[in-house]
């Protein structure tokens, strides 16, 4: 190996210099406002929340919405699907607590109702005003393809 052909690493150690510092605390901020981003577009769309509810990051949808805004920052992409991972993560600990506060409520004033917080499915299915009662079908429907299917 010659003298041209040794490649130097460099490794922070301490303090970064004033560059280095300027350009970690732009990037910060960059993936702040993305991760913030997709906070907003995914809390107010609710196409998303059975998937938030799941915390299926790895969801199409998310995964296109993550795509879909490649383009508009400089952080690349392994920041970006950083960023929208996170999110959902937020996002999901989030209805979770909405989750457990509500089934709390509802389990010492109105037993009746627990079913639909208690299966994510419905729980969305009522949040998104869908016909929970179809939704109930289909779930029981499933339950029985996969019986059938056991019993083969």
């Amino acid at each position: 190996m010659g003298k041209n052909d040794r490649k130097k690493s460099v490794f922070l150690f301490g303090k970064p210099t004033k560059n280095k510092l300027e350009r970690l605390i732009e990037t910060e901020q960059a993936y702040t406002n993305l991760m913030n981003r997709f906070i907003k577009e995914m809390a107010n769309d609710s196409k998303y929340y059975l998937d938030l509810m799941n915390n299926n990051k790895q969801a199409p949808k998310i995964r296109v919405l993550e795509k879909s805004v490649r383009h508009t920052h400089q952080l690349g992409s392994a920041y970006g699907q950083n960023a929208i991972d996170q999110a959902v993560s937020l996002l999901h600990n989030h209805f979770m607590q909405i989750k457990n506060n509500l089934y709390g409520y509802i389990f010492h004033h109105d037993e009746g109702i627990i079913p639909y917080v208690s299966f994510i499915s419905l729980l969305n299915a009522s949040v998104q005003d869908e016909n929970e009662l179809a939704v109930l079908r289909a779930l029981q429907q499933s339950t029985k393809n996969k019986q059938a299917a056991k019993n083969l």
